[in-house]
């Protein structure tokens, strides 16, 4: 199945706002002293709706154009998101969701003021709206682009936004290449990861683990302290995906002086699973964002070919070593290793988290995120003291806005049929409710 377009999750967007409205409306409706910032919420949320439906058609039109070489940052939809899933929360608490429950305790019921703060949603909501009315009378992409996006210093123009993307789809080769120097770096790259990172990265629905962006202990990460990170979730918990996006936000922020670099381990490549081949295709990475971490590359190259003797492998311990010289070359280096828990053929995964371990201890410059399931060996090799854990899921909001989006991209196109709304949001609720995580 493709990946969903950025129209059919505004349209799981729409589909949420519509669910609320109607939750609003039934309360109005059937509770005749329904306070008078309950009305205007219902009259705000409807004409959310209205505004985003247009967004929706633009975006579906754009995209029908073939105009694809774009990256529709939604960080403006994830903030609408954020606000409707909590109104929606807030809704369901008191029971409003549920038409019988309301009717039975109409004599009794009111609107929750003091827990619910009527005016702040309003007050929101209203924000969404008009950002998303700018949008509306953009006529070009870059505008839309910056209506939809809290990057502003990526919507310098259309080129702006192309160069970066081509700085995020791969790491960036600052350095000088001629053919040897290129056969030099050919030789370590061991395990190209590039393909299954952009595999990923189509894969990843526009707004799904955003709940990451919020998390404290990753944004403090990613700005750059000398914590480590452990992300760790069961089977189906869409670890790997989620990788693209710990990865993207990284070269996101590479410059000269902050270099990435990353790595996949897969069950189904034994080649990934061994500790010189993850070593190796990290320096690979970092020798090619820096002249004297080439050079530090170079001379190793030099010593495992020795002039008029047979030539030999690299070794862990070297490349360790190897890796943390490189990094003195830096004022930040950024590691993500995905799959440490994908490694029981080849060294184990507690081997290879030792050895990541080993490769930060002592060393200021280089920040660490694994990524995996949560296995003792690996929570034994990588301990609270050394790292923040952070637990993955498939968060329910991620869930619910997938599930969302793919039922109104289906009716859309006329390969799902729902004639109740009521029977559209119970298998929305069903499907989000047996994932279990997954």
């Amino acid at each position: 199945m493709d990946p969903l377009s950025v129209a059919a999750s505004i349209a799981g967007l729409v589909s949420l706002g519509d669910t609320i409205f109607r939750k609003l409306y039934h309360y109005v409706k059937d509770v005749k002293s329904a306070e008078k910032e309950v009305r205007v919420l219902k009259n705000e949320i409807a004409e959310l709706n209205g505004v985003l439906h247009n967004v929706y058609l633009i975006a579906e039109d754009l995209e029908s154009s073939h105009a694809q070489d774009y990256s529709v940052r939604p960080g403006h939809v994830n903030a609408c998101l954020a606000t409707l899933y909590r109104l929606e929360t807030d809704i369901n608490k008191m029971g409003l969701g549920n038409k019988t429950t309301l009717r039975t305790k109409m004599q009794k019921l009111t609107w929750p003021s003091k827990v619910i703060d009527l005016k702040q949603f309003i007050s929101e909501i209203r924000e969404h709206r008009n950002n998303l009315n700018f949008a509306l009378s953009a006529d070009s992409m870059t505008a839309l682009l910056k209506c939809l996006s809290k990057q502003d210093e990526l919507l310098q123009g259309i080129h702006d936004v192309e160069a970066k993307l081509r700085e995020q789809a791969d790491i960036e080769t600052r350095i000088a290449v001629d053919k040897e120097r290129q056969s030099i770096l050919d030789s370590f790259l061991f395990v190209n990861p590039q393909e299954i990172f952009q595999t990923n990265l189509r894969l990843r629905h526009p707004t799904t683990g955003f709940w990451l962006m919020e998390n404290d202990n990753f944004t403090g990460w990613l700005r750059g302290s000398d914590n480590h990170l452990w992300l760790s979730g069961i089977p189906g918990a869409g670890k790997t995906v989620l990788s693209s996006l710990v990865i993207q936000r990284c070269l996101d922020q590479a410059t000269q002086q902050r270099a990435v670099a990353f790595f996949y381990c897969d069950y189904r490549n034994k080649k990934s699973q061994d500790m010189v081949n993850v070593l190796g295709t990290l320096a690979s990475q970092i020798a090619r964002q820096n002249e004297q971490c080439f050079q530090l590359l170079q001379a190793y190259a030099s010593t495992l070919n020795p002039p008029s003797q047979l030539p030999r492998n690299p070794e862990v311990e070297e490349l360790t070593k190897l890796l943390k010289e490189m990094a003195n070359a830096f004022e930040d280096v950024r590691i993500i290793v995905d799959g440490l828990d994908e490694c029981g053929d080849g060294d184990s995964a507690a081997d290879v988290s030792r050895t990541l371990k080993s490769l930060v201890n002592g060393q200021d410059v280089i920040s660490l995120c694994c990524i995996s399931r949560d296995e003792m060996d690996i929570r034994e090799a990588l301990p609270q003291s050394f790292c923040n854990h952070i637990e993955i899921a498939a968060h329910s909001r991620d869930l619910e806005h997938y599930v969302r989006s793919e039922i109104e991209e289906r009716t859309r196109t006329k390969r799902l049929r729902v004639k109740s709304n009521n029977l559209k949001d119970e298998i929305i609720n069903q499907l989000v409710k047996r994932a279990n995580g997954m």
